[in-house]
This record gives C-alpha cells, sequence and structure tokens, in this order.
C-alpha cells in the first residue's frame, strides 16, 4: 500500500549559493578546468569512467568502502533510508534535500532515536567558498518548563534547511517516510533491543514493534501538505500540548550562525557552535594536535579528556546523516531524542517526545535555552588544497567523534589504503565516563597492551552491552568519494 505524496502542495523558495543561474550542477571541482580541451578529454573521460566504474562495481556494496565519482552520496544506519536520499538528488535535489528525506524515513525505522519528537544540529558546507554556509541549531528547547521534554525542533529545523537550501518540493521530501510507515519495515535489531528494555510501556512497545505505524503517517501526511506551523501552532499542536506549553510550542525558533571552526593540524574542522559539543572537541583536538596520538585512540583521547567537565557528562544517542553532492555542498546533521527512547512519552502523532533537558545544567525562564549536549556534526578539510582530504561525519557525543578524528585527520595526501575509511571506523571505541572506560564488545578488541596502558592511567576499564553508537562517514580526495556506515549498525552507503 503506498500512502505517499505527489509533489505539489509546498515548494519553499530559496537562492541555494551553489547553484548556477538556472540551477543546474556546477562542473566537478577538480576537473573543472578539463570542459574546453576537445576530443583527447572526452576520451580521457570515458576511460577514466570505465576504469571508475569497474571499481565500483568491484568494491563492497554493503557498507563501504564504496568508492566513485558521483553526482551524489548519502549514509545512514538504514540502507533504505540512504537510499531515499539519493532518490531525492537523482531527481535534481540537493545534498540538504537528501539529508532531510533520510531523516524522515529514519524517524519511521528508528523511532527510538530519531524523530518529531526530538531536535539537532546540521551544518552545511560549501567547498568551493571553503566555508560554512548554513548552521541550523534545532535541538529542543526549554521554555518555561521544569520538565525533561523540551520543545522538539526537528520539525522546524528541518523546514527552515529546505527553506534555505532546498531545491525540490518540501512534501516530495516526505514520500519516502510516509510510504516506510505505511507498510511493512524491518524492526531493527536495535530497536527491538530498546523496546526490549520498555516492557512496562505496552502501548508504545506495541505500536514500535507491529513495523508499521499509521498514526505517523497522518502526521507526516499533514506536515507535508502544510509545512512546519502545523506543528508548532496548527492542527497538530495538540499531540505536543500535553507535553509542553502551548505557549513556548508557538515561539519555538530555530537558530542559526552558531557553528566554529579552526584549523588543527593540516586541517580546517568545522563543528556546531554553543551548547553542542562541538567547541570541547575543538579544544580537546588542540590539545591532542596529533602529537599524543598513537596506536590507542581511546587512550590518547582518554588521557586528554581527564579532569575535564566533558569526562562526568552522561551519554545522549541519536543518529547521524552524512551526505555530499556533485556541486561539493558537504552536509552533516545529527538528531536525536536525548536518552534512547527519549521520555518513554508516545504521542497521539505516534512518535515519541525527547528527554533532553535530563541533559542540560540549565532549567526554567530562559528563552530558547537549548540542553547542553556533547553532539555535534563535523566537516574537515585539509588546508592548502581545495582538492585535499575532506571528511565529513557527525556524533551524539564528541567523546565518540574524538576517537575517530585522531584517526582521520593524519593524512595529508591520498591515503595508501583503499579500505582506510572502513578500517579506521572500525578501531576500537569505548565510552569514557569520570575515570571508567567502557569497552564495546566490538571485533576489532583492543590487545591486552593497550589495555594494560588504560589501566595505568588508574582508569577502570570494563565493557558495555550493545547497542553502541553509530559514526557515519564520506571521505572525499579529489573527486573521488568513499562512503562508509559504521558496522556497529545496519546502515549502508547509496551514491549515484
Amino acid at each position: 500500500m503506498s500512502t505517499s505524496l505527489n509533489s505539489t502542495a509546498i515548494n519553499s523558495t530559496n537562492s541555494a549559493p551553489y547553484l548556477t543561474s538556472d540551477r543546474t550542477e556546477l562542473a566537478p571541482l577538480c576537473n573543472a578546468q578539463q570542459d574546453t580541451r576537445g576530443l583527447r578529454i572526452v576520451i580521457s573521460c570515458l576511460t577514466v569512467f570505465t576504469v571508475l566504474v569497474s571499481m565500483a562495481l568491484m568494491t563492497q556494496l554493503h557498507r563501504g568502502d564504496y568508492q566513485v565519482v558521483p553526482h551524489g552520496s548519502v549514509v545512514s544506519d538504514n540502507s533504505e533510508c540512504s537510499a531515499a536520499g539519493v532518490a531525492v538528488m537523482k531527481k535534481g535535489g540537493s545534498a540538504v534535500d537528501a539529508v532531510i528525506s533520510t531523516l524522515f524515513c529514519l524517524s519511521v525505522v528508528s523511532p527510538h532515536l530519531v524523530g518529531i519528537g526530538g531536535g539537532g544540529y546540521m551544518l552545511v558546507y560549501d567547498q568551493r567558498k571553503r566555508s560554512i554556509v548554513g548552521c541550523l541549531d534545532f535541538q529542543a528547547s526549554l521554555g518555561n518548563s521544569n520538565s525533561s521534554i523540551g520543545v522538539p525542533g526537528f520539525v522546524a529545523g528541518l523546514y527552515q534547511a529546505h527553506k534555505s537550501f532546498g531545491k525540490l518540493p518540501w512534501s516530495s521530501l516526505l514520500n519516502a517516510a510516509i510510504e516506510m510507515a505505511g507498510t511493512e519495515f524491518i524492526v531493527s535489531a536495535s530497536l527491538q533491543a530498546a523496546l526490549s528494555r520498555a516492557a512496562d510501556r505496552k502501548e508504545l512497545k506495541d505500536l514500535l514493534m507491529s513495523g508499521h505505524n499509521f498514526q505517523l503517517v497522518s502526521t507526516l501526511q499533514t506536515l507535508a501538505l502544510n509545512g512546519s506551523d502545523e506543528l508548532y501552532s496548527g492542527s497538530l499542536s495538540s499531540q505536543l500540548t500535553q507535553f509542553v506549553n502551548a505557549e513556548d510550542l508557538a515561539k519555538y525558533r530555530v537558530l542559526s550562525d552558531n557553528c566554529v571552526e579552526t584549523t588543527i593540524g593540516h586541517y580546517k574542522v568545522a563543528v556546531a557552535g554553543s551548547n553542542s559539543g562541538g567547541p570541547t572537541l575543538l579544544s580537546l583536538l588542540l590539545k591532542i594536535n596529533q602529537t599524543l596520538a598513537g596506536d590507542n585512540p581511546i587512550l590518547t583521547v582518554a588521557s586528554s579528556l581527564r579532569e575535564t567537565p566533558a569526562v562526568s557528562k552522561p551519554y545522549s544517542s541519536g543518529v547521524n546523516v552524512v551526505a555530499v553532492d556533485h556541486n561539493d555542498i558537504y552536509v552533516s546533521a545529527v538528531c536525536g531524542l536525548g536518552s534512547v527512547l527519549g521520555s518513554l512519552e508516545l504521542t497521539s502523532g505516534g512518535y515519541v517526545m525527547n528527554d533532553m533537558m535530563a541533559f542540560s545544567s540549565t532549567r526554567g525562564g530562559r528563552e530558547e535555552s537549548r540542553p547542553d549536549t556533547l553532539a555535534t556534526p563535523v566537516v574537515a578539510t585539509q588546508t592548502g588544497s581545495a582538492c585535499g582530504n575532506r571528511i565529513v561525519m557527525g556524533a551524539s557525543d564528541m567523546r565518540d567523534a574524538a576517537q575517530l578524528l585522531v584517526e582521520l585527520l593524519r593524512p595529508v595526501g591520498k591515503p595508501e589504503s583503499d579500505n582506510w575509511l572502513s578500517t579506521v571506523s572500525d578501531y576500537p571505541r569505548a565510552r569514557l565516563l569520570h575515570s571508567k572506560v567502557l569497552l564495546e564488545d566490538h571485533m576489532p578488541r583492543l590487545d591486552d597492551h593497550q589495555v594494560a596502558e588504560l589501566g595505568a592511567l588508574n582508569l577502570t576499564v570494563n565493557s558495555t552491552p550493545g547497542p553502541y553508537p553509530t559514526l557515519n562517514i564520506i571521505h572525499k580526495f579529489g573527486d573521488t568519494v568513499t562512503a562508509v556506515a559504521d558496522s556497529r549498525g545496519d546502515g549502508a552507503p547509496a551514491s549515484f
């Protein structure tokens, strides 16, 4: 049964800076000079294309490394949702359009981690301008309540992103989510594990384990037709006023121009700004500055985090979606509900409310207060070369991101190994909390010597059960893209 809508309802207009006057794609960044070299270049391009297609067909198609010179790539924790994002780009959508579609799709299949009841951050980077062109903070807002449930910003943030950077009609970006919610979808192992811990929430468990969500279908259809205002001040607002103040709901605003960037070694690293994990991540990486990095990223990060406030903060959960398009626009979004399954409160619209304010040291009275989480999107670009290494990723907690970035920021030229990115993605990671190191039971594991190094720092080393946070990555060198979905999840990259 298909319940998707056509794309005639809403089409937010914009002046996206990375398009030509007729809103078509620009030439590839690193081969732009080849456009006028005649037949010899045509023959060379055909040869290169043949080689690249052959290479792409031989690479691993499930999680990466997916190497190709594509029009666009998307990576998320669900292969169908990544494919939905790429389908949007195939129809002429931007990388931001693709991320929006992918996130709405994830709100259906991963409702324990992300959805209408949550919030997040988005960073949009234009490599041709070598600058941040979009920075959105649509995290849950506290308003005047003392509840752990904040005013959700997920829909408002994605709608604002579409107004600024979208190309396709807004309604078309929700089609994949609407269709998936109205038909049978596979309940992931991650969702099953989360719901096993909510046995006393029968209504919640029954709905989310069913493999379809007709309540959410109706909510998404209304949002597709009428836009985000319908949730904050229209017919859908009654779904939320049981949990948040109606006045706070109507006043919710997306914050922008809040991202920061700095140079770390050979890279310029851009992250979300205040109230996110971005500034703490930059401070940590500057402290490490590659000089302390050895063969044990967990040790490197754990030793540098000691005695900092970040090491005592609870971990939040969520998803990250990354995308690049042919115009060298890089998009990273990190969204979540706070805890797994958020507040455990199910709305009449078929989605779970957040508990983001449980992660905040701020309480009540200050308009647009945001929780001070450690989540952040990340875009890192090699300095001195527009065609050098570029990394697009994100994390629900910067402590996880740091363990990856101490390795990802090493190369100053083309990585030597074709499977370098998936190797780094698979490196052991751990939750770093107070004086504890909680190792993932994920292959490969730290060897005995590396574990002993952690013990020598007077850190208590234990294991922690899954499911584990996923960090999806897109790497670009020249015009070649390598996309990897974290093997800790069920995702896959998609490209065309």
